[in-house]
């Protein structure tokens, strides 16, 4: 018997909340931007997004967590893929 793996639920419209999870280092000691690492987030609601940015806020390495609206909307008609659409500018949850 085969037993199928059920499919992760998408939001089709909420807040992303991106924070970021690792700031390697240059040889030199400098934060190396390119190579940081993110982790996403997404929030049905904004004051669940807010909450959840404030959790992150302790542990993001540039000391800033981003919230941003989105909406999944399909790539071109008939088409069942989604991308994900970014509805407004980033808001920054600071210390």
């Amino acid at each position: 018997m085969v037993k199928l793996q059920s499919m992760k639920t998408e939001l089709l419209k909420g807040y992303e909340v991106e924070t970021c999870v690792e700031l390697p280092a240059t040889e030199w000691g400098d934060a190396d931007i390119d190579r940081a690492k993110y982790r996403r987030f997404d929030c049905p609601t904004k004051p669940q997004a807010v909450a959840l940015a404030k959790k992150l806020l302790p542990t993001d390495q540039f000391g800033s967590v981003v919230i941003t609206e989105f909406v999944r909307e399909p790539y071109e008609p008939g088409c069942p893929a989604l991308r994900k659409e970014y509805v407004s500018d980033p808001e920054y949850v600071e210390a």
